[in-house]
């Protein structure tokens, strides 16, 4: 996010260890990454406002929501990819890539319409076709020089239909060829069903002003 100039390093402190908070305007969230001075950290958010939410990791749940009474927090848990062989494989024709375009003549509900547009100008989005119409859609939430973030949503009336995790494994394949892992972020832990050859790894904080 900093090698792409899309992050802002709000605050710096290094004695006694090295500490920050990073700040991503396209999704109006602020990364706590170690402990920086609790004091400070509601005025540095509060020149940012509107804060969507405050990521840190998980094990600072407690420590950071001391400083922002009021915020209700959430425990995702990160997935990383470590069984590459088992995603599954689509018959013909059901998944590819779906020109952007293309969004505007789509009947879509509006949310997830502009999410897409959104997604659209960071990364290719993989779709499930049904009946020739993009019902489900995954593409690259963030990247970094080696992972991408998944996202996913699929229409109401096509949802748990294996859809989502056929356009998942084309957008990892693809991303894959470019040298560039998977991280899937949940609330809860993956079973293997659904998210073939997914593994935790971790897990964060999530803090969000007014619940």
């Amino acid at each position: 996010m900093l090698l792409s100039g899309d992050g802002e390093v709000l605050a710096v402190q290094d004695d006694p260890a090295l500490a920050l908070v990073v700040w991503d305007a396209d999704t109006h969230t602020a990364f706590v990454i170690g402990r920086p001075s609790l004091a400070a950290l509601p005025a540095i958010l509060q020149n940012k406002a509107p804060v969507r939410e405050v990521i840190t990791a998980w094990e600072q749940a407690a420590w950071l929501a001391g400083a922002l009474p009021g915020w209700a927090r959430s425990r995702i848990i990160v997935h990383q990819l470590v069984e590459p062989a088992r995603l599954p494989e689509a018959p013909a024709g059901r998944v590819g890539f779906l020109d952007p375009a293309r969004l505007s003549e789509l009947t879509l509900p509006a949310d997830l319409r502009e999410e897409l547009e959104s997604g659209a100008a960071g990364s290719r989005i993989a779709a499930a076709f049904v009946a020739g119409q993009p019902v489900s859609f995954c593409y690259a939430g963030a990247v970094t020089e080696t992972l991408w973030d998944i996202s996913i949503d699929t229409v109401p009336e096509h949802r748990r239909q294996g859809l989502a995790a056929l356009c998942v494994a084309h957008m990892i394949r693809h991303m894959l060829a470019e040298g560039k892992r998977p991280v899937w972020q949940a609330a809860r832990l993956a079973s293997g069903r659904g998210e073939p050859g997914f593994l935790a790894a971790g897990a964060e904080a999530r803090l969000r002003a007014g619940g």
